[in-house]
């Protein structure tokens, strides 16, 4: 049976948990007939329910399959698509929370949501404009169309975050990052620059920047600050040094008002060394009482150690940043949105004091050479004029006849040779 199909007639309740099984050969023959499946039959719908289904379940996760296969473009597609979903179910677990679906029944102007324009079956992206004593909503829809006494069933209310991953070159950043986006086999060098990643969830989208962690680029983490929700920071825990880098760097940038309380996860990586550094001297070492919104997860980000499976304390982790991120939704995102609003305005000023600055260098760099300029002509009619005989005369040609006058014109008669009007007439008439 094809997977849309198998997914249209199943419903199951994690689209991806079922394709993970869909391609899975072991486990393909439960869906070879239309037989109830344990785990995921549901009581069959009617079409009107199969195509909200399909539109809100079933069409992002295969828009995400289908940009990930066309960008890597495996040579297995199947063992792609098993290897992707696999590490989509750890996102997905990770954020779907009792505390996220509790924040999503309630509903607030200006947050983001996805409706049923006019009842229809498909979903569209909006903002709440009004809350109204009666428990219903006025949307404004990103297309411009506005739609009033919008009633909560039909309204589904969407989470964007943002989490950004840091920590100093070398921790796993990357790596992390690629297994979590179902690149399980792919090696890595240090990044040197910016790398984002957006994974669907259950009520919205959870996107990861990657940030270089060498010291150029470090400077740059500044300007992610304010878009950030949470924070996972990496760290090499096998390598004493780098924890003691780690440590001040850390430090440095959560001591930034933009990054001040917000949740911290600490994935302490590459655990599978012998030297790797305990948990308990690793929180000394980071100084992790300074942050009480804070947990530490070891963890070991290459899925090759657990013959390729993903390390189950990465989702551990993960839950429990989601799940703070979740609880503290509404003020953390509030906060988000005045910083970005600060910092687009702070931004904008900096680049109008940069263009003031290069219009004043411009005018100065002009007004310099019309002094200079100024300055020559000055000199140039103060000094005494020259006399005829500094002069040079001007060169004249003279003709190749007569050598008396100056020639004007060179003909057949004169061997193309330079002569003056009357020998060259003279010359025509009487050829040689």
């Amino acid at each position: 049976m094809p997977l849309i199909e198998s997914l249209l007639l199943y419903q199951p309740e994690s689209v991806y948990h079922f394709i993970h099984d869909f391609v899975d050969e072991q486990k393909a023959n439960r869906f070879a007939h239309r037989t109830r499946s344990v785990g995921y039959a549901k009581k069959l719908t009617n079409r009107q329910k199969m195509a909200d289904f399909m539109a809100t379940n079933v069409i992002p996760v295969m828009d995400d399959l289908a940009k990930q296969i066309l960008r890597e473009k495996p040579n297995s597609v199947k063992a792609f698509i098993r290897d992707v979903v696999a590490a989509r179910i750890i996102v997905e677990s990770s954020a779907c929370t009792e505390n996220q679906l509790e924040a999503g029944s309630r509903f607030r102007v200006n947050d983001r949501v996805l409706c049923r324009y006019k009842g229809r079956p498909r979903y569209f992206p909006g903002i709440v404009t009004a809350v109204d004593d009666d428990g219903s909503f006025t949307v404004l829809y990103d297309d411009g169309k506005s739609e009033n006494n919008q009633e909560k069933p039909k309204i589904t209310r969407t989470m964007e975050i943002v989490l950004l991953i840091i920590g100093i070159d070398g921790a796993g950043k990357t790596t992390l990052l690629s297994t979590l986006q179902g690149d399980l086999d792919k090696e890595h060098v240090p990044s040197a620059g910016f790398t984002s990643a957006t994974f669907q969830t259950e009520t919205g989208s959870a996107t990861f920047y990657d940030l270089g962690g060498g010291p150029a680029f470090r400077n740059v983490w500044k300007e992610y600050y304010a878009d950030a929700h949470g924070i996972i920071f990496v760290v090499d825990s096998s390598n004493e040094n780098s924890v003691l880098q780690a440590a001040n760097v850390l430090e440095e940038s959560m001591a930034n008002e933009l990054m001040v309380n917000k949740p911290l996860l600490i994935f302490a990586n590459k655990r599978d060394h012998s030297d790797a550094i305990g948990e308990q001297e690793l929180q000394n070492m980071l100084r992790l009482n300074k942050f009480p919104s804070s947990k530490i997860t070891p963890c070991i980000a290459k899925p090759a150690v657990f013959g390729g499976a993903v390390d189950e304390r990465m989702e551990a982790g993960l839950q429990w940043l989601f799940d703070q991120v979740h609880k503290e939704f509404d003020t953390l995102n509030d906060r988000v949105q005045r910083d970005l609003a600060l910092k687009k305005k702070l931004d904008q000023q900096r680049r109008e004091e940069q263009r003031v600055r290069v219009s004043r260098w411009k005018e100065e760099r002009e007004l310099s050479q019309m002094r200079k300029h100024d300055k020559i002509s000055a000199e140039e009619q103060s000094s005494p004029s020259k006399t005829a005989a500094d002069t040079p005369e001007e060169s004249v040609i003279y003709c190749s006849n007569c050598s008396t006058a100056p020639a004007v014109t060179k003909c057949a008669a004169s061997k193309w040779m330079p002569v003056c009007e009357a020998c060259a007439a003279t010359l025509r008439s009487h050829p040689a």
